[in-house]
């Protein structure tokens, strides 16, 4: 089987004859928002590079065509499928490709805060928030400089604190979703609130804070 995937204009975007899984055709990559056609025939069939110019042999085979958004696994459930048969050469099927659907590149299916483009290349699971089940997801993992794909080694939101005279500094790594309140003791049983409701970006979150006094204790907590 021979495939080829041409643009709303007619243009060729891409062929292929065969591939790792033999006799089936394969063909993987990012593609916009928009209609695409494609053609598939027999062994020999031609693609013209433009005018959605395609001859090829008559037969009567049957031709089943998957779509998958995200990493290609020929084991995984197709996003769709659609069959025919090549009785007069090349059988031609429609694509559509939704803006912020499950195959836009600049979708975010699982709204972990990664594009598919970045699911792919970040090897992610496009459905799956927190691939490696961590805790974190996947959006926050990658913005903080961490491995989605390895549990063992994740963000941490435990805090870190940097004095100078008059100022204490505190940063910790917030998780998207949460929300955080910063509190103050002078005897660690007694707490005051000093800011609350800072939202989690899975960025970090710095503050500074004037100090009076000889002693302050500070601590951070997810609300």
């Amino acid at each position: 089987t021979e495939i080829g995937l041409y643009d709303a204009s007619g243009e060729l975007l891409e062929t292929n004859d065969d591939s790792e899984l033999g006799t089936q055709s394969i063909l993987s990559g990012e593609i916009p928002a928009g209609t695409y056609y494609l053609a598939a025939g027999a062994y020999d069939t031609i693609f013209g590079q433009e005018g959605f110019d395609v001859v090829a042999p008559e037969g009567s085979a049957s031709i089943t065509v998957n779509l998958r958004a995200g990493p290609f696994d020929a084991a995984s459930e197709p996003t769709a499928t659609a069959e025919g048969q090549n009785l007069n050469g090349p059988l031609w099927f429609v694509i559509t490709v939704e803006a912020n659907g499950p195959a836009d590149p600049n979708s975010d299916v699982d709204n972990d805060g990664l594009s598919l483009a970045a699911e792919n290349t970040a090897g992610t699971d496009p459905s799956n928030p927190d691939s490696d089940g961590d805790g974190w997801n996947d959006g926050d993992e990658v913005n903080l400089g961490f491995n989605p794909l390895n549990a063992t080694v994740r963000p941490s939101s435990a805090p870190v604190f940097m004095a100078s005279e008059g100022m204490m500094s505190v940063a910790f790594a917030s998780r998207s979703g949460y929300t955080y309140r910063i509190e103050h003791s002078v005897d660690l049983e007694n707490w005051l609130v000093l800011e609350t409701g800072i939202t989690g970006s899975g960025a970090v979150v710095s503050r500074d804070i004037s100090i009076e006094g000889a002693r302050r204790f500070f601590r951070i907590s997810e609300e």
